[in-house]
């Protein structure tokens, strides 16, 4: 990436997620990680050294656009590293969910995004409410552990 570009969300993303494929083949499941959080580690890393890079380079990491409501000469505006660390967390909330099963997803999409109740969930799927309030619980604990390092 050239000294003069700027970061977007998608660019983070990239370098994250390239990171997390080429470490999957260093994993060693003896040591006591989880692959997801072995891959998040590395993608975590590799964004970091980007933005500490383009930092050597240019003396500053150029985020383009800054979040809506941050004035860049504002005193009291998120240094860098803020900006960096909430978007590497929004990063890790989208890779946990893509790593959900579909129906999983869609369990999340109808109780959060179309605002469903567990009964219309169950209807949806053709199966009890309690099966889908167990489901939905497990899907939240795993997300939870999944993102325990954002927490």
């Amino acid at each position: 990436m050239p000294a003069s570009a700027g970061y977007e969300f998608d660019d983070l993303v990239q370098i994250g997620a390239v990171a997390a494929i080429e470490e999957t083949s260093s994993f060693d499941p003896s040591k006591g990680a989880t692959l997801g959080g072995w891959q998040s580690t590395h993608a975590a890393w590799a964004v970091r050294d980007e933005v500490a890079r383009q930092i050597r380079r240019t003396g500053v990491a150029q985020m383009d656009p800054l979040p809506d409501g941050f004035d860049a000469v504002d005193a009291d505006a998120p240094s860098v590293e803020d900006i960096v660390d909430r978007r590497l967390r929004c990063a890790a909330v989208i890779e946990a969910a893509l790593a959900l099963t579909g129906r999983q997803q869609q369990v999340l999409c109808q109780i959060y995004g179309e605002g469903m109740t567990l009964a219309e969930v169950a209807a949806a799927h053709d199966t009890e409410e309690a099966a889908i309030c167990r489901s939905h619980g497990r899907i939240i604990r795993r997300l939870r552990e999944q993102l325990a390092e954002y927490a």
